[in-house]
């Protein structure tokens, strides 16, 4: 049992170090590409045609890789105001709730971004500046949201191992 923890909670923090590594990589290249293109633009008067594309299409990567990194940390926004409300018993359950849903959610939203990349529309598609085939940009959605899916399982598991830990200690 404590194996199978360690595993998980090993492979979670891995996910998250290449995640953030990854999501930093994205800033530093969307950070670059527009110093270089601002450069290019008003102090050598030859505008780069590709920089803004590369710009926002590290903005996108990072968006979305970045996402798992603030899942794991709790770092995005919610509402708890009620379950901070609730006595510690219920707030367990609530939180395991929220977690199942969440799960079912980003499954849904990883499923469709499978399948809106295999669509021909975005197959068929080249980025106007840099001339990539647009799949490698929507490539970062299954990408992301697989990432923050694998963290919700962790989370889940996490707060079941928690819960069935404390079991002795609240009344349910």
């Amino acid at each position: 049992m404590e194996e199978s923890k360690s595993l998980y909670l090993k492979v979670g923090n891995g996910l998250d170090k290449i995640s953030k590594s990854l999501a930093q990589l994205s800033v530093f290249v969307m950070v670059m590409v527009v110093t270089i293109g601002v450069f290019m633009r008003y102090f050598m008067k030859s505008p780069l045609i590709w920089s803004d594309e590369l710009a926002k299409y590290a903005l996108v990567y990072m968006t979305f890789i970045g996402a798992p990194v603030a899942l794991r940390s709790k770092g995005l926004a919610a509402m708890d105001l009620v379950v901070e409300k609730l006595p510690q018993n219920l707030k367990k359950v609530a939180q395991i709730i929220v977690y199942i849903l969440e799960i079912l959610l980003i499954g849904f939203l990883f499923y469709y971004s499978i399948d809106l990349l295999f669509q021909n529309s975005v197959k068929n598609q080249v980025s106007p500046g840099l001339q990539i085939p647009m799949s490698w940009v929507y490539f970062s959605l299954p990408f992301g949201i697989g990432l923050m899916l694998l963290q919700s399982i962790f989370l889940l598991i996490d707060e079941l191992k928690g819960y069935k830990n404390n079991l002795g200690e609240i009344d349910i």
